[in-house]
């Protein structure tokens, strides 16, 4: 956001805050479906 408004691009600290936020909505995101499709079974799908 901050880079958007002020067209300065923050340092590689940024990045990797970035790619390990991502990494990690991904892994719960990937868990809570896995648990979910667990629970409901395949004739769920």
């Amino acid at each position: 956001m901050a880079a958007a408004l002020t067209g300065i691009v923050p340092g590689l600290g940024s990045f990797a805050d970035f790619a390990w936020a991502a990494g990690g909505g991904i892994a719960v995101g990937g868990a809570f479906s896995w648990a979910v499709s667990d629970q409901l079974g395949p004739e769920a799908a």
